[in-house]
């Protein structure tokens, strides 16, 4: 059964497995026109930096297919004063999609968007942002259903929107997505599988 969950630091193989198994023209996509190579990928993923970066992802039978990273800049940076790109700024977040291509085109995208959302806006995020190639008309369908202002400008698509504060109602449905994960897990721990016939 399907599930959607926050991805644990712990997990970053999952994360790693996962856009390992993205084909060509998805990694490509996912990296902004940049094939990165396996060893690239999981140097990126040990790059990750945790605290600063969130990861909602479906799960199917316990492997990852789908993520959402939303990413924060780290204080103390050049670019956290406000100089540079607008993403970079106190405050904003950036955004990137991947979706296994047996999962594509089912909603998954918009359903993880809609929880990275609200994972966002409890972190304080007034900003997201998202940056694509013109031919990634996946992430245009995605931002167009969300509400994300899309503006092409030197060979790339870069797409914003404003978050509300964070209300009770936000931190409930985080809360509640996070807990009915956690009784799955448990209930896969705990619940020995059914004795074969």
């Amino acid at each position: 059964m399907a599930q959607t969950r926050k991805l644990l630091p712990t997990e970053r193989t999952l994360l790693a497995d996962h856009l390992l198994r993205l084909d060509t023209n998805d990694r490509r996509l996912r990296f902004g026109g940049m094939l990165l190579r396996d060893e690239a990928v999981r140097r990126y993923v040990d790059s990750i930096d945790w605290a600063h970066s969130w990861n909602v992802g479906l799960f199917d039978d316990g492997v990852l297919r789908a993520v959402v990273q939303l990413s924060v800049p780290r204080p103390g940076t050049a670019d956290f004063a406000g100089a540079g790109t607008p993403w970079l700024r106190p405050g904003a977040a950036e955004f990137a999609v991947s979706v296994e291509k047996s999962w594509q085109r089912q909603g998954v995208a918009t359903r993880l968007m809609a929880q990275a959302v609200v994972v966002a806006r409890n972190r304080n995020v007034r900003d997201l942002y998202m940056l694509c190639l013109p031919e990634n008309e996946p992430m245009r369908r995605l931002a167009k259903k969300v509400g994300i202002n899309l503006v092409f400008r030197d060979g790339e698509i870069t797409g914003h929107v404003d978050l509300p504060a964070p209300d009770q109602l936000t931190v409930f449905a985080e809360f509640a997505t996070e807990a009915a994960a956690a009784i799955d897990r448990w209930t896969e721990i705990v619940v020995p599988p059914a004795a074969a016939s």
